[in-house]
């Protein structure tokens, strides 16, 4: 039998205090809308600033599995939970909170940055599950002091619903952080799915605060005013155009002016009823992210396993269960002293990584590893994300290996 990787393009992700990314995803295991008793499947997705934790979290191929790490801040990092009826806020009957650790998943020492999740049973019970829904809601301090727009150091918050009809959550693959060129117009599209192929709706989350409404945090919710003046004498500069969002598409378009990291939080939510629903509040996850805004030095591309010509649904790698196979991953760079390295993220189990050779000739800085795996009989599918990087510049690039099981 064999195992297919699909190679596409996707975007990466770093710098200090230490929150950089957060989204949620759910599934009911028991219960059902009118019960009194309700079980789910739940976890956090999030990514952290590396060196603020010590000693520095690990995961292969870069070290054993350690943790897990409490997100910590200024005080534990707390998810709590609220029975809610039409309008969910937490100010409804609570159903409890927890605190949480989470166990290192990717490290990415390019960027300073990794990738942690968290993953629980909650089972609520009580008169004021049946007929309810739940919000809840993820908060600490603080986010990384580098974010632009007096968006730094503030305390994290995402928060979501958990309709009583729905069996599954929305998920999101959107990565930590987007890197984009100043002067350049951003087009970005946010990558989230419902399990069942509901349709969704995309917005940019609002800027309510611990025990308020579904809220960021966030100083401002879009990254920058449109306009800042220093003084009424002066001239006022565009630092930044207005980030508009298609609410079906969940296209993001932005005019950044500034350079350096912003802060945003999106909502993604369910947007039709379920059957023997007459209303009231849809299923909501958040997608907590970075944009950081670069100097437009040429970004490092991938040149293997595939050319840039070749169409993403033409990047198929074969591999046989039970027989090793391997394939070269090579970025290159033409930016003026560039030096690139490539971090793997979410390799296969069992799976090696090696460096094989670096250098520079006509066409640039060069750099290559080699991946070598061989799939055991119950090897199941995963996601892998290679991200070049030009360590001169401070610019990256990424691709991803989706691997699936065919289905001879």
């Amino acid at each position: 039998m064999r195992l297919l990787a699909l190679l596409f393009l996707c975007f990466a992700c770093v710098n200090a205090t230490h929150w950089a990314y957060g989204t949620a995803v759910w599934h009911l295991l028991t219960g059902g809308p009118t019960t009194t008793s309700r079980a789910y499947n739940f976890t956090l997705n999030l990514a952290f600033r590396r060196s603020y934790f010590n000693p520095l979290p690990t995961a292969p191929p870069y070290g054993p599995t350690n943790g897990p790490y409490p997100p910590s801040g200024s005080s534990p990092a707390v998810l709590g939970f609220w029975s809610c009826g039409a309008t969910c806020v937490a100010s409804g009957t609570s159903l409890g909170t927890l605190s949480i650790s989470m166990v290192p998943q990717d490290i990415i020492p390019l960027g300073d940055w990794f990738t942690g999740r968290v993953n629980f049973v909650r089972n609520f019970t009580g008169a004021s599950v049946a007929n309810n829904n739940i919000f809840w809601e993820y908060y600490n301090c603080c986010r990384l002091s580098s974010i632009n727009d007096t968006n730094h150091d503030l305390n994290w918050r995402i928060t979501g619903v958990i309709n009583r009809y729905a069996t599954d959550s929305p998920s999101t693959t959107s990565v930590p952080r987007d890197y984009e060129s100043i002067g350049f117009l951003v087009l970005y599209s946010i990558i989230a799915s419902h399990p069942a192929g509901r349709p969704l709706n995309y917005s940019i989350a609002g800027t309510a605060c611990n025990g308020q409404g579904i809220g960021s945090c966030l100083t401002n919710g879009i990254p920058t005013a449109t306009y800042t003046c220093s003084a009424l004498s002066t001239v006022c500069q565009e630092i930044s155009g207005p980030m508009t969002i298609n609410p079906t598409l969940g296209n993001v378009i932005w005019s950044p002016k500034t350079l350096g990291l912003f802060s945003v939080q999106y909502t993604i939510t369910e947007v039709n009823l379920y059957p023997g629903e007459t209303g009231g509040q849809r299923t909501t996850i958040p997608l907590d992210m970075l944009f950081e805004i670069t100097p437009p030095q040429p970004a490092p591309y991938f040149y293997a396993p595939f050319a840039l010509s070749v169409p993403p649904s033409q990047r198929v790698i074969t591999f046989y269960r039970g027989v090793e196979g391997q394939y070269p991953v090579c970025a290159r760079s033409n930016a003026t002293g560039a030096v690139v390295d490539i971090n793997p993220v979410g390799l296969p189990a069992g799976s090696t990584w090696t460096f094989t050779m670096s250098g520079h000739d006509a066409l640039g800085a060069y750099t290559c590893y080699l991946v070598k795996w061989a799939p055991l009989v119950d090897s199941v599918p995963t996601t892998a994300c290679f991200l070049a990087k030009d360590t001169v510049n401070g610019i990256l690039e990424s691709r991803k290996l989706l691997y699936s099981h065919d289905p001879w």
